[in-house]
């Protein structure tokens, strides 16, 4: 793999229309003073077709939506924000920054402009490119939206790497597609499973197996389904993220445009009805696909981070409880890759869910730096016995 953590990732997606974050003391800001649990950061969300002209003077708020949030109005500057990310690196040896762009507000990616958002990336002294791309609420349901999503990360590789080989950096290129996008017939086999079913087991407490591990129907609605693994592959999006990666590219440094991304973050969330062996099977397919890119071009596949929530999803059918995010966890430490690892939807996000599908143990952790630092020494343990 191209990319290299010092630890096991914890990332997670810091919300820049928050307000009181302190940009005008950016060593004081919430920013520089993330937890050390998290070691990736990613900056969200960027307008993509914002035109920055190297102006480091311009407010925060012309570029990330919402921007300062109401409390600074438009006095910090790009610069501020600088200041802060150099104290957020600072203050944990390899610690990654990234500037996410899109987003639910401007996810469609029209007229997006990736020269300006590689250089404004490059300005603020970060580490990478996201991108979030949310056309219309959904991802990849149409073969229109297949072929936008693979221009984008072509149009941002290749802006990057312009870049990058000017400073002689490599600049990572992350992609947060649905946890469903990359399935395939062959996950739907009974023995493939099985062995994940098998490897559960061991990790899940007892009480939880039955609604954990229920496989169900293929046909299962995930809007109704309670507790079904395989109603994950009757999204609209299902397996369209393949046709994405495994499309041949044009760039000669690049076999494939799976080949183009460093991390696939994927969104394992507002999965409806998808239980714990639902969502480790979404690990299980992008960990097969990025492994097939590897086999197909010689040429290194995709990073892992399994996508979870803090507290309640927007589509209310499982509750990312402390018990369960260790399961996922324990088990890709304990069978995934080594650079693997977490990603969280946000950093400083409300932990709490109050609906129905919370089990009478509860949530299990009442700030989301809770989670963080929970599979952040989890990472640790691991990590520790494996070398």
């Amino acid at each position: 793999m191209s990319v290299n953590f010092k630890h096991r990732p914890v990332t997670a997606y810091f919300p820049m229309w928050h307000e009181n974050q302190q940009w005008l003391q950016p060593e004081m800001s919430r920013l520089a003073n993330v937890d050390r649990s998290v070691n990736v950061v990613i900056l969200s969300f960027v307008d993509p077709s914002k035109q920055y002209n190297g102006d480091l003077t311009a407010p925060i708020c012309d570029y990330f939506f919402e921007g300062e949030g109401k409390a600074l109005q438009e006095v910090a500057s790009l610069q501020h924000l600088k200041q802060a990310i150099e104290h957020c690196k600072k203050n944990l040896d390899g610690r990654k920054v990234l500037l996410s762009a899109g987003g639910e507000i401007g996810g469609e990616f029209i007229d997006a402009d990736f020269k300006s958002l590689a250089l404004l990336m490059t300005d603020l002294g970060l580490d990478g490119l996201d991108l979030d791309y949310e056309p219309a609420g959904g991802m990849t349901e149409t073969q229109a939206q297949i072929e936008t999503y693979q221009d984008i990360i072509t149009d941002a590789r290749e802006a990057l790497d312009l870049l990058g080989k000017q400073m002689g950096i490599h600049y990572l290129l992350s992609c947060a597609p649905t946890g469903v996008g990359v399935l395939t017939e062959a996950q739907q086999d009974t023995a493939f499973i099985s062995k994940i079913d098998e490897r559960l087991q061991a990790l899940i407490d007892i009480d939880e197996q039955q609604q954990a591990l229920y496989v169900g129907d293929i046909n299962d609605d995930p809007a109704d389904a309670l507790s079904s693994a395989l109603s994950i592959f009757n999204f609209p999006s299902s397996g369209k993220m393949v046709e994405v990666f495994l499309k041949l590219s044009s760039n000669p440094d690049y076999d494939y445009i799976g080949n183009m991304v460093d991390i696939v973050i994927y969104q394992a969330y507002n999965m409806g009805s998808a239980n714990l062996l639902g969502r480790i099977l979404c690990y299980e397919s992008h960990r097969a696909l990025s492994q097939e890119l590897t086999q197909l071009s010689g040429q290194e596949g995709f990073v892992i981070m399994h996508g979870s929530h803090i507290g309640q999803e927007a589509f209310p059918r499982y509750s990312h409880t402390l018990t369960r995010l260790k399961t996922i966890y324990h088990y890709i430490c304990q069978y995934g890759r080594v650079n693997d690892g977490a990603s969280f939807w946000a950093y400083d996000q409300e932990a709490k869910d109050e609906q129905d599908y919370l089990p009478a143990h509860g949530m299990g952790y009442k700030t989301s730096i809770e989670v963080f630092k929970t599979i952040a020494e989890l990472h640790t343990k691991y990590d520790t016995v494996n070398s």
